[in-house]
């Protein structure tokens, strides 16, 4: 999977995980539902952090702290990303 199918998955999943966590905040639904939603956006956080990497040198942009979002160069090699 390359980082942009990645970064479009981790957001469909926060998405469908904060839809799941409406029911139970709002009528007071069992506590399955957040369980759920809990699974569904660790589901979307942990594929980004196995996929989202630099296409040319496999440098892995959530594992380093510095890099705040998806960068428009590779701090580590530089290459052009968007």
């Amino acid at each position: 999977m390359d980082y942009k199918k990645s970064c479009a998955l981790m957001w469909v999943l926060y998405l469908a995980g904060a839809v799941l966590l409406a029911p139970p905040l709002l009528m007071g639904a069992g506590k399955g539902w957040m369980a759920a939603a809990f699974l569904v956006m660790a589901a979307g956080y942990f594929q980004t952090v196995f996929f989202l990497n630099c296409p040319r040198c496999g440098c892995n942009w959530v594992r380093r702290r510095d890099v705040p979002r998806i960068p428009r160069r590779c701090p580590n090699c530089g290459e052009f990303i968007w």
